[in-house]
């Protein structure tokens, strides 16, 4: 399980790496937790067995990839004006759901 300090550190990976995208010229940086990919993993009640603020409600296993998101529009606000893109699968989330891939 990751501790809250391998947390933080994926958390400045995905900053540093939106900044280096705005840096680079990239006009939209785009956080990607489809199929399976960590950020969907938290938000799974199947795969987020976590006991702590990051597991067992929705609201708690979404944390993760709400604060992600958040630091990444804030670190590429002045550089990229639109808002971060971000995805997920629904159907990796909730089993019982239909496969439906969803975009913000």
């Amino acid at each position: 399980e990751m501790t809250s300090r391998d947390i933080a550190r994926i958390q400045r990976d995905w900053v540093t790496a939106a900044r280096q995208a705005a840096d680079a010229g990239f006009g939209i940086v785009y956080v990607y937790g489809a199929h399976g990919y960590l950020l969907t993993q938290f938000l799974s009640p199947v795969t987020n067995q976590r006991t702590d603020g990051y597991g067992g409600s929705l609201a708690s296993r979404g944390r993760f990839w709400l604060e992600t998101l958040a630091a990444v529009r804030d670190a590429s606000a002045a550089a990229a004006p639109s808002r971060p893109g971000s995805r997920y699968t629904a159907a990796a989330s909730f089993p019982a759901s239909r496969p439906t891939t969803c975009s913000s």
